[in-house]
C-alpha cells in the first residue's frame, strides 16, 4: 500500500507537470515567437520609410536670370547683396555696401525672354555671387527698375 501511495503521488506529480504546460524555456520561447509575429505584422502595416529628398526650392527675386532682384541703381544693388540672405539665414557680407560691390561677378544679357520693342526696357542683368556657408550662391540683379 506504501508503494501505491508513492506511485499515486508520483502519477500526479507528472500529470500537474505535464498538464502546467511547459518549462519556463518554453514560455519564453512561445513570447518571442508571439513578438517576431507581431513585428513582423507591424514591418508589413508600417508605411514605408521616408527618403531624404532635399525640400522643394522657393523661388525668389534673384535666383534666376528670368527673375532677376529688382533694384534702383549701383548702391541700392550693392545694399541688398550686402544683406542677402542665405538658406541658413545667415549674411556672410553683414551688410557692408562695399563687400557688395566686390562680390559682383559681371552682367549678362536682359531677363526679358522676347526681345523689348522699346530701348528702355532692355535691361542689362548684373550677376553677384554671395558666400553661403552652404556653396555660394548665384543672384541676378536689374538695377533699372526705379519707382
Amino acid at each position: 500500500m506504501r508503494y501505491e501511495a508513492i506511485l499515486g503521488g508520483l502519477g500526479a506529480l507528472l500529470l500537474v507537470a505535464a498538464c502546467g504546460g511547459a518549462g519556463p524555456e518554453a514560455a519564453a520561447s512561445t513570447e518571442t515567437s508571439t513578438t517576431a509575429e507581431r513585428t513582423a505584422g507591424a514591418e508589413r502595416s508600417a508605411p514605408p520609410p521616408e527618403t531624404s529628398a532635399p525640400p522643394p526650392v522657393a523661388h525668389r527675386p534673384g535666383d534666376a536670370l528670368e527673375n532677376p532682384l529688382k533694384t534702383c541703381g549701383a548702391g541700392d544693388s550693392y545694399q541688398r547683396i550686402a544683406a542677402w540672405e542665405c538658406p541658413d539665414g545667415s549674411v556672410p557680407l553683414g551688410g557692408d555696401a562695399a563687400a557688395g560691390s566686390r562680390a559682383r561677378r559681371g552682367s549678362s544679357r536682359s531677363h526679358l525672354s522676347e526681345p523689348p520693342t522699346d530701348i528702355m526696357n532692355s535691361h542689362i542683368v548684373d550677376i553677384y555671387d554671395v558666400p553661403c556657408p552652404g556653396g555660394t550662391e548665384t543672384v541676378y540683379v536689374c538695377m533699372y527698375h526705379c519707382p
